[in-house]
Order: structure tokens, then C-alpha cells, then sequence
């Protein structure tokens, strides 16, 4: 008989590290969501809200009458339970589910419903063609993963030709994961994948800047600042800075990225 919060979130969250732990162990585990109502919280709202307690139920008031207030009471925050749209910036989803940058691949669509996400996140693109790190890329460990994949990319005018057409059949908004080497290229690639089809840029940010020896865009807060105020004056998108753990700077980096026009914030890529 409350309103959904981030506690149930959490809470949900802490119940899956078991379910998970045996899923990198090889096991098919089946997750099922779902909320309980507990009883006295329930009853105490319903006597409060009636001016009763219990010894008045049978008296004052009749069991079918008090067990239909219960229900009432348990059922009037449904629709909040049930409603997952979530809004990002600008951005209005039907659900807040939507896949990691990287992590999805259109090929997925023979094996379920891609209108069931909330968006669809692509595989970050680069303008030139990029083969991407020699094999092996990716290397087990207990309970994770290494990798290093050095961002394959097919290039912008592939991606342009063949990948958004393929989105376009969906119903869910497309966001354009990019990478580029230094801020005017970023800023360059930011207008030229403004097309129709797109529905918000996450510009990946913690890929190293060549004019800064390497170091990440988002590993400084004036590196960030100054990236971003260039991809936002190239495009009326929304825009999703997707960050780097790798800062001692974090605070300082979001706050740069908000004040230079990002619209929301993707916290985090792969850590170092």
C-alpha cells in the first residue's frame, strides 16, 4: 500500500547477486519480478483512515466491508507499480531496460521481442573503419571478466546505410553510441549522425583523446567541458556522456558534462 521507490529497487538488486552468482556458474536460472503486501501495514493504514480499531470490525464496521477497504488500499498504487516509463533529459521511454553499449547485437531480434526494450543502445561507431584489438579479446576470471576490445567499428556511412534502417522497424527510440580521437571530430560525427532515425547520442567520452597523449576526455573536467560544449553546439539530439571510472574526478567530471549541455549521464565504462 506504498509508492514504488528506490529502495524496492535496490532491494531487488541485492536479491539478484544470487541468481547471477549461479548463472556464471552455468546454470539457467528462471527470475520471476513480483511484490508482496504485508499484512499489519496494511490494516493499520485501513483502521487510521477509517477512525476504528480492531475490536470496532464485526461491530462498527463488517468484515466484508473492512476486508473491501484492505483491498482498495492495497490496490491503489497499482498503476505506479505497473507504469515503467522513464524519462531521460528529453527522452520519454516506456521502461528504463535498454541494453549496455556493446553488449547487444542486432542478430538478438531471432531470439526475442526487441519492442520489449525501453530503447535500443548501440555498439559505439567510429567514422573510419576499425578492426578493433587483435584476438584474444575477452579472458574469463572468477566472477567477471577481462577484456580489451579496442572499438570495431564498420564505419559511420555502414552503420548510416545498413544499421539504422534496421531499427527503424522497431518501436523503440535509437541511441547512437560514438567515439572519436579528439573533440572536433567528435563534435563533426555528432552532426552527421543527426539523421532521422536517431532518438539521443551517448558519446563516449572515456575513449582516449590523441591531442591529450591518450588520456580519456572524461578523465578531466575542462577536457570534458570543452568536448561537450562542441557536440552540443553540433546537434539538437539529446546527449548521454558516457564516463570513465578512471578519475579521481568523478563528481567533478559529471558536473562539468551537465553544465556543458549533456542531457543525461552513463556512468560507467569499463574499469581500468
Amino acid at each position: 500500500n506504498g509508492k514504488p521507490g528506490i529502495h524496492h529497487v535496490m532491494a531487488r538488486a541485492i536479491k539478484d547477486i544470487f541468481c547471477r552468482f549461479q548463472t556464471l556458474k552455468g546454470h539457467r536460472v528462471e527470475r520471476k519480478a513480483g511484490w508482496d503486501t504485508h499484512g499489519l501495514p496494511v490494516e493499520l493504514g485501513v483502521e487510521k483512515e477509517l477512525g476504528i480499531t480492531k475490536e470496532d470490525i464485526g461491530t462498527k464496521i463488517t468484515i466484508e466491508e473492512y476486508n473491501k477497504a484492505c483491498r482498495e488500499s492495497v490496490n491503489q498504487y497499482t498503476s505506479l507499480w505497473n507504469d515503467l516509463t522513464t524519462r531521460i533529459g528529453t527522452l520519454e521511454l516506456k521502461n528504463p531496460i535498454m541494453p549496455a553499449s556493446g553488449t547487444f547485437s542486432e542478430e538478438l531480434a531471432e531470439i526475442f521481442d526487441l519492442d520489449l526494450l525501453g530503447a535500443h543502445v548501440t555498439k559505439t561507431i567510429t567514422r573510419e573503419k576499425r578492426s578493433g584489438n587483435p584476438t584474444p579479446r575477452v579472458c574469463e576470471v572468477q566472477g567477471s571478466m577481462l577484456n580489451s576490445i579496442g572499438i570495431p567499428s564498420k564505419g559511420l556511412e555502414a552503420f548510416k546505410a545498413n544499421i539504422i534502417p534496421f531499427y527503424q522497424k522497431h518501436n523503440a527510440p535509437l541511441v547512437v553510441s560514438i567515439s572519436a580521437g579528439s573533440a572536433d571530430e567528435f563534435a563533426r560525427l555528432c552532426a552527421d549522425i543527426s539523421v532521422p532515425g536517431v532518438a539521443a547520442i551517448e558519446v563516449n567520452i572515456s575513449c582516449p583523446n590523441i591531442e591529450e597523449d591518450g588520456k580519456a576526455f572524461a578523465m578531466r573536467p575542462s577536457s570534458t567541458e570543452m568536448v561537450m560544449r562542441k557536440m552540443r553546439a553540433a546537434t539538437d539530439l539529446p546527449l548521454w556522456a558516457k564516463l570513465t571510472p578512471n578519475t579521481g574526478e568523478t563528481t567533478e567530471v559529471a558536473k562539468a558534462a551537465e553544465a556543458a549541455g549533456a542531457d543525461a549521464l552513463v556512468v560507467c565504462n569499463t574499469l581500468l
